[in-house]
Protein backbone atom coordinates (compact mmCIF):
# COMPACT_ATOMS: atom_id res chain seq x y z
CA UNK A 1 0.00 0.00 0.00
CA UNK A 2 2.83 2.37 0.92
CA UNK A 3 4.73 1.82 -2.59
CA UNK A 4 1.42 1.84 -4.25
CA UNK A 5 1.00 5.38 -3.34
CA UNK A 6 4.66 6.61 -3.69
CA UNK A 7 3.76 5.69 -7.53
CA UNK A 8 0.65 8.03 -7.96
CA UNK A 9 2.72 11.05 -5.89
CA UNK A 10 6.15 10.17 -8.52
CA UNK A 11 3.38 10.20 -11.36
CA UNK A 12 1.29 13.52 -10.22
CA UNK A 13 5.17 15.15 -9.36
CA UNK A 14 6.19 14.11 -13.64
CA UNK A 15 2.60 15.64 -14.90
CA UNK A 16 3.11 18.89 -13.32
CA UNK A 17 6.60 19.33 -14.15
CA UNK A 18 6.32 18.81 -17.82
CA UNK A 19 2.58 20.29 -18.54
CA UNK A 20 2.57 23.59 -20.49
CA UNK A 21 2.95 26.72 -19.47
CA UNK A 22 -0.10 28.85 -18.02
CA UNK A 23 -2.65 30.44 -20.15
CA UNK A 24 -2.23 33.70 -19.44
CA UNK A 25 1.66 33.57 -20.51
CA UNK A 26 0.69 32.52 -23.69
CA UNK A 27 -1.61 35.25 -24.33
CA UNK A 28 0.57 37.82 -23.01
CA UNK A 29 3.10 36.68 -25.27
CA UNK A 30 0.61 36.57 -27.93
CA UNK A 31 -0.46 39.93 -27.19
CA UNK A 32 3.06 41.11 -27.08
CA UNK A 33 3.46 39.72 -30.69
CA UNK A 34 0.06 41.19 -32.01
CA UNK A 35 0.89 44.74 -30.53
CA UNK A 36 4.91 44.70 -32.21
CA UNK A 37 2.78 43.76 -35.54
CA UNK A 38 0.16 46.65 -34.59
CA UNK A 39 3.05 48.88 -34.29
CA UNK A 40 4.72 48.28 -37.68
CA UNK A 41 1.55 48.53 -39.16
CA UNK A 42 1.11 51.91 -38.01
CA UNK A 43 4.70 52.87 -39.04
CA UNK A 44 3.35 51.28 -42.74
CA UNK A 45 0.51 53.42 -43.12
CA UNK A 46 2.42 56.72 -41.42
CA UNK A 47 4.82 56.29 -44.35
CA UNK A 48 1.78 55.89 -46.60
CA UNK A 49 0.24 59.54 -45.41
CA UNK A 50 4.01 60.90 -45.46
CA UNK A 51 4.39 59.58 -49.24
CA UNK A 52 0.62 60.77 -49.74
CA UNK A 53 0.86 64.22 -48.01
CA UNK A 54 4.10 64.48 -50.45
CA UNK A 55 1.79 64.14 -53.41
CA UNK A 56 -0.55 66.38 -52.34
CA UNK A 57 -0.94 69.61 -54.45
CA UNK A 58 -0.12 72.89 -52.13
CA UNK A 59 -2.86 74.89 -54.17
CA UNK A 60 -2.50 78.41 -55.87
CA UNK A 61 0.16 80.67 -55.10
CA UNK A 62 -1.10 83.67 -52.47
CA UNK A 63 -0.23 87.03 -53.80
CA UNK A 64 -1.09 90.61 -51.78
CA UNK A 65 -3.01 93.70 -53.01
CA UNK A 66 -3.42 96.55 -51.05
CA UNK A 67 -4.26 100.22 -51.97
CA UNK A 68 -1.90 102.77 -51.32
CA UNK A 69 -4.31 105.57 -49.57
CA UNK A 70 -0.93 107.10 -47.90
CA UNK A 71 -0.23 108.49 -51.69
CA UNK A 72 -3.17 110.55 -52.36
CA UNK A 73 -2.41 112.35 -55.39
CA UNK A 74 -3.87 114.92 -58.42
CA UNK A 75 -4.37 113.32 -61.33
CA UNK A 76 -1.36 114.87 -62.72
CA UNK A 77 1.20 113.53 -60.29
CA UNK A 78 1.91 110.22 -62.24
CA UNK A 79 3.25 112.38 -65.19
CA UNK A 80 4.56 115.81 -63.80
CA UNK A 81 6.72 114.96 -60.76
CA UNK A 82 10.18 115.38 -61.44
CA UNK A 83 11.16 111.45 -60.14
CA UNK A 84 9.08 110.42 -62.68
CA UNK A 85 11.14 111.58 -66.11
CA UNK A 86 12.56 108.94 -67.50
CA UNK A 87 10.62 106.43 -65.82
CA UNK A 88 7.07 106.62 -67.55
CA UNK A 89 3.82 107.56 -65.28
CA UNK A 90 2.60 103.31 -64.77
CA UNK A 91 6.79 102.83 -64.24
CA UNK A 92 6.56 105.48 -61.34
CA UNK A 93 3.17 104.80 -59.96
CA UNK A 94 4.80 101.14 -59.53
CA UNK A 95 8.13 102.35 -57.88
CA UNK A 96 5.55 104.20 -54.96
CA UNK A 97 4.22 101.36 -54.85
CA UNK A 98 7.26 99.06 -54.06
CA UNK A 99 8.70 101.81 -51.26
CA UNK A 100 5.51 101.47 -49.61
CA UNK A 101 5.23 97.65 -49.86
CA UNK A 102 9.01 97.89 -48.62
CA UNK A 103 8.18 100.46 -45.71
CA UNK A 104 5.45 98.17 -44.33
CA UNK A 105 7.61 95.08 -44.51
CA UNK A 106 5.80 93.32 -47.18
CA UNK A 107 7.06 90.26 -49.44
CA UNK A 108 7.61 90.50 -53.46
CA UNK A 109 7.76 93.53 -55.77
CA UNK A 110 4.51 95.53 -56.88
CA UNK A 111 2.66 97.12 -60.26
CA UNK A 112 0.29 99.89 -59.78
CA UNK A 113 -2.66 98.85 -61.40
CA UNK A 114 -2.64 102.57 -63.37
CA UNK A 115 -3.28 102.60 -67.16
CA UNK A 116 0.08 103.71 -69.66
CA UNK A 117 1.34 105.89 -71.78
CA UNK A 118 2.02 102.68 -73.43
CA UNK A 119 0.47 99.52 -74.05
CA UNK A 120 -2.18 97.89 -71.97
CA UNK A 121 -1.03 96.89 -68.45
CA UNK A 122 -0.54 93.40 -67.41
CA UNK A 123 -4.18 91.59 -66.64
CA UNK A 124 -4.55 90.61 -63.21
CA UNK A 125 -3.35 87.04 -62.63
CA UNK A 126 -6.27 84.75 -62.02
CA UNK A 127 -4.08 81.49 -61.29
CA UNK A 128 -3.15 83.03 -57.77
CA UNK A 129 -5.18 84.18 -54.76
CA UNK A 130 -5.05 87.43 -53.78
CA UNK A 131 -5.25 88.87 -50.32
CA UNK A 132 -5.40 91.94 -48.35
CA UNK A 133 -1.89 92.75 -46.10
CA UNK A 134 -3.64 91.07 -43.45
CA UNK A 135 -3.21 87.57 -44.75
CA UNK A 136 -6.36 86.45 -44.07
CA UNK A 137 -8.80 88.15 -46.22
CA UNK A 138 -9.33 86.91 -49.11
CA UNK A 139 -10.27 89.61 -52.30
CA UNK A 140 -10.27 87.00 -55.45
CA UNK A 141 -9.98 83.56 -55.89
CA UNK A 142 -8.19 81.78 -58.33
CA UNK A 143 -9.90 81.05 -61.22
CA UNK A 144 -12.74 83.76 -61.11
CA UNK A 145 -13.11 86.95 -62.72
CA UNK A 146 -11.57 90.08 -61.30
CA UNK A 147 -15.03 91.81 -62.50
CA UNK A 148 -16.65 90.69 -59.13
CA UNK A 149 -14.44 90.36 -55.62
CA UNK A 150 -15.10 88.73 -52.88
CA UNK A 151 -13.90 91.70 -50.47
CA UNK A 152 -12.84 95.31 -51.31
CA UNK A 153 -9.52 96.28 -52.02
CA UNK A 154 -9.55 98.46 -48.98
CA UNK A 155 -6.66 98.09 -46.58
CA UNK A 156 -3.22 99.77 -47.09
CA UNK A 157 0.23 97.93 -47.33
CA UNK A 158 0.13 97.81 -42.91
CA UNK A 159 -3.47 96.15 -43.15
CA UNK A 160 -5.09 99.57 -42.04
CA UNK A 161 -8.04 100.45 -43.45
CA UNK A 162 -8.52 102.41 -46.43
CA UNK A 163 -9.67 106.63 -45.97
CA UNK A 164 -9.34 107.53 -49.76
CA UNK A 165 -12.59 107.93 -51.62
CA UNK A 166 -11.69 107.48 -54.73
CA UNK A 167 -8.74 105.32 -56.44
CA UNK A 168 -7.22 106.33 -59.75
CA UNK A 169 -6.99 103.67 -62.04
CA UNK A 170 -7.55 104.78 -65.83
CA UNK A 171 -8.06 101.04 -66.40
CA UNK A 172 -11.70 99.62 -67.20
CA UNK A 173 -12.58 96.01 -65.72
CA UNK A 174 -10.41 93.87 -68.15
CA UNK A 175 -7.33 96.28 -67.81
CA UNK A 176 -8.09 98.46 -71.24
CA UNK A 177 -7.28 101.75 -71.20
CA UNK A 178 -10.01 104.18 -69.96
CA UNK A 179 -9.79 108.29 -69.36
CA UNK A 180 -6.41 108.89 -67.84
CA UNK A 181 -5.54 112.81 -67.22
CA UNK A 182 -4.02 112.75 -70.91
CA UNK A 183 -1.16 110.23 -69.44
CA UNK A 184 -1.57 111.88 -65.87
CA UNK A 185 -0.10 115.00 -66.71
CA UNK A 186 -2.88 117.48 -67.14
CA UNK A 187 -4.73 118.80 -64.20
CA UNK A 188 -7.55 120.72 -65.77
CA UNK A 189 -9.50 117.20 -67.70
CA UNK A 190 -11.06 114.14 -66.30
CA UNK A 191 -9.89 110.89 -65.24
CA UNK A 192 -10.97 107.39 -64.18
CA UNK A 193 -11.28 106.29 -60.92
CA UNK A 194 -12.60 103.26 -59.05
CA UNK A 195 -14.25 102.61 -56.04
CA UNK A 196 -12.27 101.03 -53.02
CA UNK A 197 -15.34 99.53 -51.10
CA UNK A 198 -16.89 97.69 -54.65
CA UNK A 199 -16.35 94.37 -54.94
CA UNK A 200 -18.08 94.78 -58.94
CA UNK A 201 -16.36 95.75 -61.50
CA UNK A 202 -16.65 99.74 -60.38
CA UNK A 203 -13.90 98.88 -58.25
CA UNK A 204 -11.20 99.45 -60.91
CA UNK A 205 -14.24 101.78 -63.17
CA UNK A 206 -16.77 103.63 -61.88
CA UNK A 207 -16.24 107.71 -61.97
CA UNK A 208 -14.66 109.94 -63.90
CA UNK A 209 -13.81 113.29 -62.14
CA UNK A 210 -11.75 116.29 -62.39
CA UNK A 211 -7.81 115.21 -62.47
CA UNK A 212 -7.16 118.16 -59.91
CA UNK A 213 -8.76 116.02 -57.33
CA UNK A 214 -6.83 113.78 -54.68
CA UNK A 215 -7.59 110.27 -55.06
CA UNK A 216 -4.85 106.78 -54.19
CA UNK A 217 -4.21 103.80 -56.15
CA UNK A 218 -3.59 99.77 -55.95
CA UNK A 219 -0.75 97.56 -56.21
CA UNK A 220 -0.52 94.44 -56.98
CA UNK A 221 1.97 92.09 -56.12
CA UNK A 222 3.57 90.53 -59.05
CA UNK A 223 5.88 88.15 -57.63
Amino acid sequence: MRLSSLATLLAFTLVGCSGTPPQSTSSSSGGSSSSSGGSSGSSDASASSSSSSGGVDAGPQKRTVFIASNFAVDGSYFGTDPAAAGLGPRNFASVLCNNTANGAKLAGTYEAWVSGPGPDIQPIDTTVDWYLPDGRTLVLKAGSSPNTLLHAIDQNAKGEANTSQFVWTGLGPAGAAAPNCNGWSDKVVMGTTGNPTATDSTWTADKQIGCGRLAAFYCFQRK
